[in-house]
C-alpha cells in the first residue's frame, strides 16, 4: 500500500508539473500575442498619422499662398503652417558642380554669411543687371590652396560675402566635393518652410517638415551658356 501510494503521489506531482509548464507556456504565448497585436496597432496608427501629415504637405505645396490651414474627418486630421524664410540650409549635400540659387534683388551691398563643408571649395556667381545688360561675376574660395588666385574665407569654410550692386541672382557651386550650405543675412525670402502634423483619433501624432524654393533655380548649365538680349553674331 505504501509503495502504491508513493507511485500515485509521484504521478500526481508529474501531472502537476506538466500542468504548470503548459500553463506557463500558454500564458507566455498569449502575452506575446497581445504584445504583437498592440505593436501592430501602434504601427498602423503611426503610419496613418504619417500619411495624414503627408497629405497636409501635398495640399500646402498646391496652395503655397495659404499660411495656415487644417483638415479633419471625424477625429483624424492634419494642421499645416507655411513660413517664408530668408536664410536657409540645404536639406542634403549639393553635388559638386551643381548649384543652389539665391534671389537678391534690392539687396545691393548687404553682407551674407555662407558656410559650407570641408573639403569643398566654393564658387560664387553673381548675375548682375547692368542697365539692361546682364554681366556674370565670379569669386572662388578655397581654404587649402587648390585653385591659384582663389580668395580666402574669413574663417574655415565660411565667408562673409558682399552682394554686388544691381545683382539679381547669386549662385553657389561646390567644387572638388559635395557640400551642404547654410546662408544667413538680410536678403529677400528664399524658401518656404512647410510643417504638417497628422493626428489620428487615438491621439497618435507625426510631424513632417519640408522646404521649397520660392523661385525655381536655373539649371547648372546656365552658367556656361552664352546668352544675349538680342541677336548673337
Amino acid at each position: 500500500m505504501v509503495i502504491k501510494n508513493r507511485e500515485k503521489g509521484q504521478v500526481l506531482l508529474i501531472v502537476l508539473l506538466v500542468t504548470v509548464v503548459a500553463l506557463t507556456l500558454g500564458l507566455g504565448a498569449i502575452s506575446q500575442s497581445i504584445t504583437d497585436i498592440k505593436i501592430s496597432e501602434e504601427e498602423e496608427e503611426s503610419a496613418r498619422a504619417f500619411n495624414l501629415a503627408e497629405a497636409g504637405i501635398e495640399e500646402a505645396l498646391r496652395n503655397l499662398g495659404v499660411r495656415e490651414f487644417g483638415w479633419d474627418e471625424g477625429e483624424d486630421g492634419y494642421n499645416v503652417s507655411v513660413v517664408e524664410e530668408a536664410g536657409f540650409s540645404t536639406p542634403q549635400p549639393v553635388e559638386q558642380g551643381d548649384v543652389i540659387q539665391l534671389t537678391v534683388n534690392g539687396a545691393d551691398g548687404r553682407i551674407i554669411r555662407i558656410d559650407w563643408d570641408n573639403p569643398a571649395a566654393l564658387e560664387v556667381i553673381a548675375l548682375v543687371n547692368d542697365s539692361g545688360n546682364y554681366v556674370v561675376q565670379r569669386w572662388v574660395y578655397d581654404d587649402i590652396g587648390r585653385i591659384p588666385g582663389a580668395d580666402n574665407p574669413v574663417s574655415d569654410y565660411t565667408v562673409n560675402f558682399t552682394i554686388p550692386t544691381d545683382s539679381e541672382l547669386l549662385r553657389l557651386r561646390p567644387l572638388f566635393s559635395d557640400s551642404s550650405f547654410t546662408v544667413a543675412g538680410n536678403i529677400p525670402d528664399q524658401q518656404y518652410r512647410i510643417e504638417a502634423t497628422g493626428q489620428t483619433a487615438s491621439g497618435v501624432t507625426r510631424k513632417i517638415q519640408v522646404t521649397r524654393e520660392i523661385a525655381p533655380s536655373l539649371p547648372g548649365i546656365f552658367d556656361y551658356a552664352l546668352f544675349s538680349g538680342g541677336a548673337i553674331p
